[in-house]
C-alpha cells in the first residue's frame, strides 16, 4: 500500500504576503539584537532618575524576543496553511 501523496497549492498573493512577514520577522530579529547590544552598554550608574534601569531595558528586550520566537513558531507551524489561504486584513 501506497501513502497518500499530499500536494500544496501555493496562493501567489498569499506567497508574496508569507514572504513580507517572514522578512519583517527577520528585520525585527536584526533590530532587537541591536538594541540588546545598545542596553547591554549602558552604564548603570550614570543613569539619571528619569532614565529607565539598563536592567529593566534588557528584560523589555528579552520580552520582545520571547513574543518574536513565540510568532516565528507559529508561522512556521501554519506555513503550509498561510501559502495555501487567501489573508484577511
Amino acid at each position: 500500500m501506497t501513502s497518500p501523496v499530499v500536494t500544496l497549492v501555493i496562493n501567489p498573493r498569499s506567497r508574496r504576503k508569507f514572504d513580507r512577514l517572514v522578512s519583517m520577522m527577520e528585520h525585527t530579529r536584526i533590530v532587537l539584537d541591536e538594541a540588546r547590544d545598545v542596553v547591554s552598554k549602558l552604564d548603570p550608574q550614570s543613569a539619571s532618575r528619569r532614565a529607565v534601569p539598563p536592567d529593566l531595558l534588557l528584560a523589555l528586550v528579552k520580552k520582545a524576543e520571547d513574543s518574536l520566537e513565540a510568532l516565528e513558531g507559529r508561522v512556521r507551524r501554519g506555513q503550509a496553511e498561510l501559502l495555501a489561504q487567501d489573508w484577511r486584513y
